[in-house]
C-alpha cells in the first residue's frame, strides 16, 4: 500500500491496488480509486478524490483527477465537501476558485 516516509491524514480510502511512493502526504478524507497511484513527493489535500487507474504526478487540491495519464484535474469534489459538512456557499467558493485560478 504505501511507501517509505509516507504522512496519510484520517479517514483515507484506498480501493485495492491504489499504490504510494515515498515522501507522499495524503491529507483527511481523500479517496483513491483502484489502481490508482501518487508519485514521489506529492502532497494531495483534504476531500481530494482520485479516479481508478489514475496516476497522479502533482500536488492537488480537493478536487475530482479524472482517468487520464498523467492526472488532470476534473472538477471539485462537491458531493464530498457536502458529506464532510461544507455549506453551500462554501462549495461554490471553492468552484469559483477552481475555475478562475489567480496566476502568480
Amino acid at each position: 500500500m504505501s511507501a517509505h516516509d509516507c504522512v496519510l491524514g484520517d479517514n483515507i480510502v484506498m480501493a485495492n491496488c491504489a499504490t504510494l511512493a515515498g515522501h507522499v502526504q495524503l491529507g483527511d478524507w481523500v479517496h483513491m480509486g483502484g489502481l490508482s497511484a501518487a508519485t514521489s513527493i506529492l502532497q494531495d489535500r483534504a476531500h481530494a478524490f482520485i479516479a481508478n487507474n489514475t496516476a497522479v504526478t502533482r500536488d492537488r487540491a480537493a478536487v475530482r483527477h479524472g482517468g487520464r495519464q498523467p492526472a488532470e484535474p476534473h472538477s471539485v469534489n462537491a458531493e464530498g465537501m457536502r458529506r464532510r459538512g461544507f455549506t453551500a456557499e462554501q462549495i461554490r467558493n471553492v468552484r469559483n476558485a477552481f475555475s478562475h485560478p489567480v496566476s502568480v
